[in-house]
């Protein structure tokens, strides 16, 4: 019985790996080739020159980093402000007698 199992076993193990290696074997790419190999950055379904096209993709990439609305000196500015915010916080802190969140232990074990 065991070894009914173990040729079960085996014969199905090779059948399954056998159609797998049979089927990427003889698959084709359904599309065909999606790039011209002398020019990779452009898609072959894309009927533009190729520089409007890296203008256009340089474009998109600067708005998927954040950079469609910086402008000179904004981060500057943004950090001058972030640092103003946390120094009237922690002065009104200190007008109200509130403990920084520094001094601040935990008690038991939750």
């Amino acid at each position: 019985m065991k070894s009914i199992r173990t040729a079960f076993l085996l014969i199905i193990t090779t059948a399954f790996f056998g159609v797998s290696a049979w089927w990427y074997i003889s698959a084709e790419k359904p599309l065909g080739k999606i790039f011209d190999e002398s020019e990779p950055d452009l898609p072959l379904s894309v009927k533009i020159d190729k520089e409007r096209y890296k203008m256009l993709r340089a474009e998109q990439l600067g708005l998927w980093r954040g950079m469609d609305t910086t402008k000179q000196g904004s981060r500057g500015k943004a950090v001058k402000r972030m640092e103003d915010s946390e120094k009237n916080v922690a002065a009104r802190r200190d007008e109200f007698d509130r403990p920084a969140a520094k001094t601040w232990k935990a008690l038991g074990p939750a």
